[in-house]
């Protein structure tokens, strides 16, 4: 998202678009967006009103990157999706066949620094309140600065996400659940990595795995491949991802028996932490 952009809010119908929070407010409701979702929808409206091709759409929002063409499409049905629940326009964005994508209404920018400019004057006793919650907010933010410094003095922390575990024969499932299931409870207790909800990570499934970093700051990515071997044994393949390049750190392969699920997962979990950044 472009740094101009988060200054300006742009209203358009009964929406007004505020890039700087992410949010989205009409009459009806509001609702967030995702920074990707936000980005697609500024280069829309930014287009005032002209057709924009998806290829152009791909240089502003994924420049010099790689992505499947399908992501886009994702875009665009969810932030049609979001949007429908807060207006009454039957169509905000137009799909034109071969050409690309249209933002219907007319769009007006709104500089919210000009919301200041016409403030009246203040009296002294308002004067004299505002100072004193100056003072007020100073302490707080002194604090607040001590509470981070004495933060940034502890152990760093990582924060993970767990895939959904992929599974080659339907009778595997039970297993996947279980490994899954093991894996977020070793997680959790691990005092250095914070674990990404799993309703946030399904969100992401058909987006790319850098999103998740964009938009949770995740830095590890687990994913795993279960399958069945002949002599009966569950075959478990993990990789760590770095969640920013979307490039496998790390690799764990091992084959166990059903009942042997826990001791594998728990060598797994050793392994993870010896890999934590250093201090």
């Amino acid at each position: 998202m472009k740094e101009e952009n988060k200054n300006v809010n742009y209203l358009s119908g009964d929406l007004t678009i505020e890039p700087s929070s992410g949010m989205v407010n009409s009459s009806i409701g509001s609702v967030h967006l995702s920074v990707i979702n936000m980005s697609v929808m500024l280069v829309l409206l930014e287009s005032n009103g002209e057709v924009i091709s998806r290829n152009e759409i791909f240089d502003k929002v994924w420049k010099n990157q790689l992505i499947n063409d399908d992501v886009l499409t994702r875009c665009i049905s969810n932030l049609r999706s979001q949007l429908s629940q807060i207006t009454h326009e039957e169509e905000l964005i137009e799909t034109l066949p071969k050409r690309g994508y249209r933002w219907k209404l007319a769009v007006q920018k709104s500089d919210k620094q000009e919301m200041t400019s016409s403030k009246p004057e203040l009296s002294e006793q308002q004067n004299i309140n505002n100072w004193g919650v100056s003072i007020i907010l100073f302490l707080c933010l002194f604090v607040l600065f001590g509470l981070q410094l004495n933060k940034s003095m502890e152990k760093k922390t990582i924060t993970v996400a767990i895939l959904p575990i992929q599974i080659i024969e339907p009778d595997l499932q039970d297993a996947a659940n279980k490994i899954d299931e093991l894996l977020r409870a070793g997680l959790i207790e691990t005092s250095r990595i914070k674990l990404l909800a799993r309703s946030a990570v399904l969100n992401h499934t058909q987006l790319p795995l850098t999103t998740l970093s964009m938009d949770y700051n995740a830095q590890w990515i687990i994913e795993t491949h279960i399958s069945s071997r002949e002599d009966n044994n569950i075959r478990i393949f993990i990789s760590v991802i770095d969640a920013k390049t979307a490039m496998v750190e790390y690799t764990y392969t091992e084959s166990a028996k059903p009942d042997e699920l826990k001791s594998v997962t728990n060598e797994l979990l050793r392994e993870l932490i010896t890999l934590l950044p250093k201090d």
